[in-house]
């Protein structure tokens, strides 16, 4: 990246109105100033989810990033092709599940069991945190996500991993 350019963040809205940072590149502003007020390069991540058209394949994307020195990235259900492709890069991973899995990890522990030793297990090294749930209401929070959370709790610590595991609720939710 030529100097004086820099990766600004700014704000878009994904789809059930979930807050997205999204960011691209250009001349930094001549007052800006680094996040962390050093001379460290910028924190950065960017998110990545389903509804996401026209992508480039797993590895010319890994190139990208990793050329625009993204440290972290936030996944919502992805594919092992792009796991595989960021593997071993040093770019950081935050995966997100979606609610249509919840259901199958509340009712079944294997399933949880299962989903972790494919998706999570290949690329334990990589994965910084899990967030459980990709949009939430009380209905959804109470009867889904309570008995899913055990389960992959369960699954993640068989794989003797200490990765954490969160997720996102409304303010709506006042007691679970």
């Amino acid at each position: 990246m030529p100097p004086g350019r820099r990766i600004r963040p700014s704000l878009s809205f994904c789809r059930r109105g979930a807050r997205r940072r999204r960011f691209r590149t250009g001349p930094a502003p001549a007052n800006s100033r680094d996040s962390n007020g050093g001379g460290e390069p910028p924190f950065g991540d960017v998110v990545l989810g389903e509804d996401v058209s026209g992508l480039l394949a797993p590895t010319d994307l890994t190139r990208f990033l990793v050329s625009q020195s993204i440290t972290h990235v936030h996944l919502s259900n992805p594919s092992r092709s792009l796991l595989a492709a960021l593997n071993s890069t040093g770019v950081r991973i935050l995966i997100t599940i979606p609610n249509s899995l919840l259901l199958a990890f509340a009712s079944s522990p294997s399933s949880a069991s299962s989903w972790a030793s494919r998706i999570i297990l290949p690329f334990i090294t990589s994965i910084s945190a899990i967030e459980v749930g990709d949009d939430f209401s009380a209905s959804v929070s109470t009867s889904l996500l309570l008995p899913a959370l055990p389960s992959l709790s369960s699954a993640i610590s068989d794989l003797h991993s200490d990765i954490p595991i969160s997720t996102l609720v409304t303010f709506s939710v006042q007691r679970i």
